[in-house]
């Protein structure tokens, strides 16, 4: 096109003219703002500018144009963050940077809490024309390493600003406390330029600030200069690539045969379904963008499988949609298993080839064998034929998944080390505009109606978040398929106690358990970083302060983090399971002061509230029971009353209400006291009441098992010693009473004590608790009755005291297990978890507040609200932020609080326990008061006077001179004085190992004759040290009483008083109340009035970065279950974490052999292949290339060696892609199969237009490992076979380590010769064939076989596919991918022609 013109619109389309020029890149030219219309984003250069916070499915908030302004112009009037007052100090122009001076420069307004955000890919930009881009960073803030790699910073005489700091009263009191208030106060703004221009049509990403310390990091400011072409001399060295548009006309397409496809599905139509997916094939390989494969899923998100199934399919549609790599769910996978009679028809020998295709084939295979497992359980129940086979198989399948969910430790790695290699410098990354990732298509294909729905999150250069542990053990949403369902879930399901007892399993248990918001905003590690997710942070500003030392620091750091979790981290800690438990606790020990006070009240005619809390205890217990019956056991009565807890707690119950129904009656009575029923009724309540304390003490061991881990152990190995008692009972009863009845029909009436059945039977019982009663029978007269009694006693005592006793003590010691034990320990605090977790979601509080929050969701509305910044009110109102802080890998796009009802709760909550937390805490502070003020005044004193207990240690705070300070006066002095002190340079101590005598110059002029070398006595000298010691003594005890009552001032009124008392204490509890308070009362209004329970978040503020159009979207995402579904499926695609040679290690080790793996990776096979066995496959796969060699007639020596050549490279390539134990080996002895070695990559199924099989679990990023996946594998290779023991190490694991490490380099070397000997055996038959052909020119002699169409002299059909790019090891499929084995002979002729030419050839 001629510069100048402007190239025609699409219809529809907003207008953009392009201006091509010859001297530079092309610039998109905006049309000119219309006259009183403020500018916008394209008006300023902007294509796109959005942030991404670090939660992993973070879509991005774009920048609001309102916040953006002109830098020149309004840099003295604008905020540099949204939250804050924060602006640029006015100067002249002679002071401002040079390169912002008269020109047009361009900023927007930061978002202050992202100063925590360390996405590699945080701010994603890209421009309509050149711009040159800036970044301004306060001279406090810890430099990232991108912006080190990508920008300069301007030197800081010429581009340096100064700020008009606006701290509020409360990062005042923080910055004095920590010693840091003149450094930020003195904080200029820097200037860093990037290092190339930015040219248009390029994506462009830049990482996060990653800040710590609230005082000292900001958010950076991002600024950018439009340039003119001829401005432009260092471009970037990318252009905007135009990747492949895919038009309307190829969507209506793929729609089409798509719907033919689900149609088919729908008609139970085999052969059109066959011909769709071989037509949606033959286009997708012609049409010029890639197609996404077919998701083989409805609009609404169900599996055609599922469909199929419903309507009673022919088995064989479903096992070919399977084949073609549709997924299952439950019900699918429970009818191929009904009809496993058509699994031969369909290409699979048996169930075992099925499932191991599926977990070999398909993505996340620990879900998919969990799942699978317990659907083989089920079946197995009602299919006596195939119930050993199933069972066995399902046994498999779970020791497969415990197996793989050990190799999730690599996920546990932190960030920093596994994402090292993927875009580390975040700010360097960019991506053509629109231009999908190497990783998959960014779309979702099939299903209509999420056609276009972006990849998943972190999609940039900067390199997707890696998968969390959270993705494969429990993902969120709704699972469409046995691949999606969580291991986790199925594991608790099926009681599986050696999943559940995993170590990783058990890891991430305990980070549920304490909290996934709670560990962002409280327990992150940093050293000794100043910042507000350390829970120690009040116990820093202590020591900073002077008052604790190394003797109070244990007592003040539980304070410390008492305070941080009331203060900072009040709602994180609520919706934690273990917040709950000690919630729980905490009303289960009022509960026990209300039932002790009652208990032992005096006055029995009065009601007191005692009674009132007593009873809304009592209903909040059935409310809880009945939900706990409902959610945890199913409404199954017999399974709710199988836990021991449960029946003390019922038995507990009825107790407690039978008490209450007496007292009732008594206060019902007419005459009260006088009347005679009363006794009657107050024995019977006090027998009843004063029994249930027995069971009301026994209900709290259920609340002590989270306490530490070896107590739920303890509690299972009680309950297990009960058991064998209560089964010892009915035989010790039966031995006992017989002899009760011989005693008692005998001296009835001749011995009063045993007069009675009753004490007859309380006798023989003491006596086999050990004592004896062989003196009762003294009072008989007569002798024969005194031996018959001794007799029947003693042999009573031989056989309960002896026998049985020590037989209950055997049977108790047999049957414990510790290992068993603590499995089951393990699985009852997941059980716990569960249940805890079930609270949070239902936004329950438990009794007793259980019945009245009933009746109140019953009758008045909740909703939901968007987390939103909260910043505002701390800079407004000098308070923390309500909802909690935003920190790195923390979501609030998606993240939504409670309103209305459900807001009751927390606010219950704040009323109840925050206070009594809050006074225990303020109990410990005052306490340690005399030991803090004490430390103050002898040593602490010394971090306010410059003094230090370790001279050579900096004192606290210094640790900001090593940034780039705003006073380099101080600096410089500072570093002078310090350069003073040093008397004379000092040398280090050389380790060479001699030994070498100290010449006279190192003795300093000392003399050594024998004798100690001591210094010469100066008398003046000394006396001046005495008179300044005796001074500084003096002057140190005259000031104790100044630093006394400055310590009391400062730790008692200053902190104690005004800090944590007023401020943190009162003031922030009054700031939570209201504003909780207000949340309930709006969701209330606005669910009787308004016309949606659900309020959006907004920043408040005089800017704001967040419309309200893109607020929607994460709206929309939260409820839609089937997008969050299918947006896992496509992360998992995208990145999964399980690789083949983990998946084939697991599968030998679980039992499964070389061949069922080999079958199991090929997938279906032919028909004929199948009916003759797994096995028989295989080894048909290992002779196909020599079959036909063999088949010649008179075959000569150097033909049989050919022949021996080609099953040697054959059966090569076969180990190569059956995996096992000698991955490495296999890989390295293959002649050039792609398949050859064990690694992630997975070859296509469909040919190469993006239509895979979906080995999702066997690759990262489309057959690209990641850094993780990589260093791995690097990390496995190098270390050998045992827990990463590197070989060369010493110790027996580190000898075993350098055994495997030798054994391999054997097996790589014997490989490396074996190739070598085959490859000179192929030179030798090809010259012997060509001296035969050129004897013979018109015979197929040895020069060729004829018919069967293979050469001689041409490598073996295996290879020649693999070479082709023929999947799976070499071994060719059949037509479109339909899982038919072609093998031998012309690509054109299917197996089983091919085999018929060569069964023809050997009866010639």
């Amino acid at each position: 096109m001629p510069a100048g013109k402007s190239e025609p619109a699409e219809e529809g389309a907003p207008r953009r003219n392009v201006r091509i020029s010859t001297g530079g890149p092309a610039i998109l030219e905006v049309p000119p703002t219309p006259a009183g219309h403020a500018p916008g984003m394209k008006e300023r250069g902007i294509l796109e500018l959005t942030l991404h916070s670090d939660g992993r499915d973070s879509q991005g908030v774009p920048v609001d144009p309102a916040s953006m302004f002109d830098f020149c112009k309004e840099y003295a009037s604008r905020p540099l963050w949204d939250t804050t007052s924060h602006k640029l100090a006015a100067v002249s122009d002679a002071e401002m940077p040079e390169v912002f001076r008269d020109k047009c420069v361009y900023c927007f307004t930061a978002v202050n809490e992202h100063f925590t955000f360390a996405r590699p890919d945080y701010m994603h930009a890209s421009f309509f024309q050149p711009v040159q881009v800036y970044v301004l960073l306060t001279s406090t803030t810890k430099v990232p390493q991108w912006l080190r790699n990508d920008f300069n910073r301007l030197p800081e005489s010429k581009a340096s600003m100064p700020v008009d700091w606006q701290f509020g009263l409360h990062t005042k009191v923080l910055a004095i406390l920590s010693q840091k208030l003149a450094l930020i106060k003195n904080a200029r703004m820097h200037v860093w330029e990037r290092k190339q221009h930015c040219v248009p049509g390029v994506a462009y990403t830049f990482g996060g600030t990653e800040g710590n310390s609230p005082l000292e990091d900001f958010t950076y400011l991002l600024a950018w200069r439009p340039l003119e072409p001829e401005e432009v001399v260092n471009p970037d060295a990318r252009t905007a690539v135009t990747s492949a548009v895919d038009s309307e006309e190829n969507k209506e397409d793929r729609l089409q045969l798509l719907g033919r496809i689900a149609e088919a599905v729908a008609e139970d139509d085999m052969e059109q379904l066959k011909r769709s997916v071989e037509a949606y094939s033959a286009r997708a390989k012609a049409a010029p963008a890639a197609w996404p494969r077919p998701s083989f899923l409805t609009s609404g998100g169900r599996l055609l499988t599922t469909l199929a199934a419903e309507r009673n399919a022919q088995p064989r549609l479903v096992l070919y949609l399977v084949s073609q790599g549709a997924e299952l769910d439950a019900m699918g996978l429970r009818y191929v298993l009904n009809n496993s009679k058509a699994l031969v028809s369909a290409g699979y020998c048996d169930v075992s080839h099925l499932l191991l295709s599926y977990l070999a084939l398909q993505r996340n295979p620990i879900a998919s064998g969990m799942a699978c497992a317990q659907v083989l359980e089920e079946c197995a129940a009602t299919n006596s034929a195939k119930a050993k086979e199933w069972r066995a198989l399902a046994e498999q399948l779970r020791s497969v998944a415990v197996e793989l969910v050990g190799c999730l430790e690599k996920l546990e790695l932190p960030p920093a080390e596994e994402g090292a290699a993927a875009g580390g410098a975040g700010g360097a990354g960019a991506s053509a505009g629109g231009a999908p990732p190497e990783g998959g298509d960014g779309k979702q294909g099939g299903g209509g109606g999420v056609d276009d729905a972006p990849l998943g999150p972190g999609v940039g250069t900067g390199g997707t978040i890696p998968a969390a542990i959270s993705d494969v053990l429990a993902p969120r949403g709704v699972p469409c398929s046995v691949n999606d369902s969580s291991p986790l879930q199925v594991a608790y399901d099926a009681n599986d106690l050696e999943f559940m007892a995993a170590p990783v399993v058990q890891g991430y248990l305990q980070d549920r358990w304490l909290g996934p918001d709670y560990i962002l905003l409280a327990l992150q590690e940093k050293g000794a970083t100043f910042h507000y997710q350390d829970h120690h942070l009040m116990l820093r500003l202590l020591e900073g302060s002077g008052f604790v030392g190394s003797l109070g620091r244990p007592i003040m750091r539980y304070h410390s983090y008492i305070l941080h979790m009331l203060v900072f981290a009040s709602r994180a800690f609520y919706d934690s399971p273990r917040g709950r438990w000690i919630w729980k606790v905490f009303l289960e020990a009022f509960f026990l002061y209300i039932y002790h006070s009652i208990q032992l009240m005096p006055d029995e005619t009065s009601l007191h509230w005692q009674h009132i809390v007593f009873v809304l205890y009592l209903a909040g217990m059935l409310v809880d029971e009945w939900q706990e019956g409902a959610h945890q056991y199913g409404g199954r009565i017999a399974q709710y009353f199988a836990s021991g807890f449960n029946m003390v707690e019922a038995m507990c119950w009825l107790m407690l209400v039978a008490a209450s129904g007496l007292k009732i009656a008594m206060w019902a009575l007419p005459d009260g006291q006088d009347n005679p029923t009363w006794a009657d009724l107050q024995t019977a309540k006090e027998f009843i009441y004063n029994t249930a304390s027995i069971l009301v003490w026994a209900r709290l061991l259920q609340y002590i098992i989270p306490l530490y881990d070896g107590m739920g152990s303890q509690l299972m190995i009680m309950s297990q010693m009960f058991r064998e008692v209560f089964k010892f009972a009915i035989p010790g009863t039966i031995l006992l009473t017989g002899v009760t009845f011989c005693l008692y029909s005998m001296y009835n009436g001749r011995i009063p004590e045993l007069s009675s059945f009753p004490k007859v039977m309380l006798k023989l019982f003491r006596t086999f608790l050990g004592e004896t009663m062989f003196d009762v029978f003294d009072e008989d007269p007569t002798p024969i009755y005194q031996i018959y009694g001794t007799i029947i006693v003693l042999m009573y005592a031989l056989v309960a005291t002896v026998v049985l006793a020590n037989l209950l003590i055997a049977l108790i010691s047999y049957h414990f297990q510790p290992e068993k034990t603590e499995a089951q320990s393990k699985f009852q605090m997941a059980e716990i978890l569960a249940h805890y977790e079930y609270m949070i979601d239902h936004h329950l509080i438990g009794a007793p507040f259980s019945l009245p929050q009933l009746i109140l969701r019953n009758l008045l509305p909740s909703g939901v609200r968007q987390k939103g910044s909260s910043s505002w009110l701390a800079e407004t109102f000098s308070l923390s932020p309500m909802d909690g802080i935003v920190v790195s890998g923390e979501n609030t796009e998606n993240k939504f609080l409670p309103i209305g009802t459900n807001e009751v709760p927390y606010l219950i909550y704040l009323l109840t326990f925050y206070p009594a937390v809050l006074g225990m805490s303020w109990a410990m502070y005052f306490g340690m008061a005399p030991y803090c003020i004490a430390y103050f005044t002898f040593l602490g004193y010394k971090k306010w006077t410059g003094e230090s207990e370790n001279k050579n240690a900096p004192a606290f705070g210094a640790g900001g001179a090593a940034k780039v300070g705003p006073d380099a006066a101080s600096a410089a002095a500072s570093a002078a004085s310090a350069a003073k002190s040093q008397k004379a340079p000092i040398d280090m101590f050389e380790m060479s190992g001699k030994r070498r005598h100290a010449s006279a110059d190192h003795l300093d002029g000392a003399v050594h004759d024998g004798t100690p070398n001591y210094e010469e006595w100066d008398n003046k000298k000394n006396f001046l040290q005495l008179v300044r010691l005796v001074w500084s003594t003096g002057i140190y005890i005259a000031t104790r009483p100044l630093w006394l009552v400055l310590g009391v001032l400062g730790y008692l009124v200053l902190l104690g008083g005004l800090l944590i008392t007023v401020w943190l204490g009162v003031y922030t509890w009054v700031g939570k109340l209201a504003f909780h308070a207000y949340w309930v009362v709006r969701g209330w209004l606005q669910g009787w009035f308004g016309a949606t329970n659900i309020v959006l978040a907004k920043k408040d503020g005089a800017s704001t970065n967040q419309s309200t159009t893109s607020t929607l979207n994460p709206l929309a995402r939260v409820h839609d279950c089937v997008w969050v579904r299918l947006q896992q499926a496509l992360l998992k695609d995208a990145g999964q974490v399980i690789t083949w040679k983990e998946l084939s290690r697991a599968l030998r080790h679980a039992g499964f052999k070389r061949w069922e793996l080999a079958v199991a990776r090929v997938g279906a096979l032919a028909p004929s292949e199948a009916s003759a066995g797994a096995k028989y496959a295989v080894r048909r796969m290992m002779m196909a290339n020599t079959v036909a060699l063999g088949a010649v007639a008179g075959m000569s020596d150097a033909a049989r060696r050919q022949s021996m050549t080609q099953r040697a490279e054959a059966t090569l390539r076969l180990l190569g892609s059956t995996g096992g134990d000698n991955e490495e080996a296999s890989s390295s002895s293959s002649g050039g199969g792609s398949d050859s070695s064990d690694d992630e990559n997975a070859s296509p199924r469909y040919g190469g237009y993006g239509m895979s099989r979906q080995h999702g679990h066997l690759r990262m990023h489309q057959g690209q490992p990641g850094p993780a996946a990589a260093a791995a594998a690097a990390g496995s290779a190098a270390a050998g076979p045992i827990g990463g023991a590197a070989p060369g190490g010493g110790g027996v694991l580190d000898s075993a380590a350098a055994m495997g490490h030798l054994a391999r380099k054997m097996a790589r070397k014997l490989g490396r010769e074996l190739k070598e000997t085959v490859a000179s055996l192929k030179a030798e038959v090809e010259q012997v064939a060509r001296s035969a052909s050129m004897a013979h020119p018109g015979g197929s002699g040895l020069g060729g076989i004829g018919a069967s169409g293979a050469s001689l002299s041409a490598p073996g059909p295996a290879a020649a596919g693999a070479a082709a790019g023929v999947p799976y090891g070499g071994i060719p499929r059949g037509p479109s991918g339909s899982g038919v084995l072609v093998m031998g002979g012309p690509s054109s002729l299917t197996r089983r022609e091919s085999g018929a030419r060569r069964e023809s050839s050997l009866e010639e």
